[in-house]
């Protein structure tokens, strides 16, 4: 999966900030990369919330508004009040999560004695989780560290699921958007030997195997 890196930045007049532009918009972590990762973070709230990006492969402003209470830890599912473009329209959208995954949940909301129904997750800004995201992955010499954000997070769940071959409806429904949507923005035409498809499997756990 190596790229050019496009080191190129944009300044736009309004805002005098400068945005770097990716070298590989599709970019994503193989199961190798993610596992370097995982095991270079020793501070276990970034840990968690990386992982609750990657196993539920929900935008990080949809993450950020998930309280305890949306979580049904006997259905293994989270509903997500808030989605994309749908904020206070009464829109939200149910997401099956792995058993793995509703595990870590608990430990992690008892470690850090969130209990409440109306208690958020801890999830920083947007502009702080992409910095504890790009952190770990130049930690875990990862070259084009730089491309890395929460989005990435969620294309890596949707490439995983793609290279499984999961039902098309499936994944549509999980990701919240339409599989053109997803050929044109996230999914990259790479593939997937065995192994990694096995190392997969590993990592989600049981998500669209229930």
């Amino acid at each position: 999966m190596e790229q050019e890196i496009n080191t190129a930045k944009i300044n736009t007049e309004e805002t005098k900030r400068e945005y770097r532009i990716k070298g590989n918009l599709k970019r994503f972590y193989t199961p190798r990369e993610w596992f370097s990762v995982l095991s270079v973070i020793k501070n276990d709230k970034h840990k968690f919330l990386m992982e609750f990006l990657l196993h539920t492969g929900a935008r990080i402003n949809e993450a950020r508004n998930v309280r305890v209470g949306d979580i049904d830890f006997e259905r293994e599912q989270i509903t997500l009040r808030v989605t994309k473009g749908r904020k206070n329209k009464g829109n939200t959208r149910v997401i099956q999560i792995s058993t793995y995954l509703a595990s870590r949940i608990k430990s992690y909301l008892s470690a850090n004695n969130i209990d409440g129904k109306t208690d958020y997750l801890g999830f920083p800004s947007t502009a702080g989780m992409n910095k504890i995201i790009k952190k770990y992955t130049k930690m875990a010499g990862i070259e084009d560290w730089e491309d890395f954000s929460c989005h990435n997070l969620r294309k890596t769940l949707e490439n995983w699921g793609v290279c499984l071959n999961v039902n098309h409806l499936s994944l549509q429904a999980h990701m919240g958007h339409t599989i053109d949507v997803a050929y044109a923005h996230y999914v990259a035409n790479q593939l997937m030997t065995q192994e990694e498809k096995s190392l997969i499997k590993g990592i989600i756990d049981n998500l669209w195997c229930k």
